[in-house]
């Protein structure tokens, strides 16, 4: 519906730029219909959408990391909490790769997050490569040599099959003879 509101050669869409609100095609749009007040509530309403999902990560990837150093997998420092439940060691390496941001306004900047996308990218493989490994390697029943995994799919991916079906016989307590 914009773009039947807002000509293509409009002149504040062909001088637009990095993530500049003030030439989004809704502001001028709603400029065009000669709306004063409607632009500046529009970027408001965006401003605190942006802070609510900042808010929402910071408190999910504190609370993510506090739960991986409870469990062993991350170091035990970051599993302390203060007195009023808050995971200290991990809102400050939180807040410390969030300052990472801040290298985007140097002339290196695309070239670090580029750097950042392809790490995210390896990790992303290394973790899938892991999940298929530790599969190959679960112990097999004795009586029928069916691997010893689940019958229903992971719910993370509730489209793979398993790999094989659970072996009943595990289930059932050993027989007297």
């Amino acid at each position: 519906m914009v773009g039947l509101v807002v000509p293509s050669d409009n002149e504040d869409l062909l001088n637009a730029s990095g993530a500049n609100t003030a030439y989004s095609p809704f502001i001028i749009a709603m400029r065009l219909a000669g709306i004063k007040v409607l632009p500046s509530i529009f970027n408001a309403v965006i401003t605190i959408s942006v802070l609510s999902v900042a808010n929402s990560c910071a408190y999910g990837s504190t609370r993510t990391m506090q739960a991986l150093a409870q469990t062993g997998m991350a170091p035990k420092f970051m599993a302390y909490v203060d007195k009023q439940g808050r995971p200290i060691w991990c809102v400050v390496i939180q807040l410390a790769f969030g300052l990472l941001a801040f290298v985007n306004e140097k002339a290196v900047g695309s070239t670090f997050f580029n750097w950042l996308l392809a790490l995210s990218g390896l990790a992303n493989f290394v973790s899938n490569f892991e999940d298929d490994a530790s599969a190959a390697a679960r112990p097999l029943c004795r009586r029928c040599d069916v691997y010893a995994t689940m019958a229903l799919p992971h719910p993370s991916q509730p489209s793979r099959k398993p790999a094989a079906k659970l072996c009943y016989a595990l289930l059932r307590p050993p027989q007297r003879r």
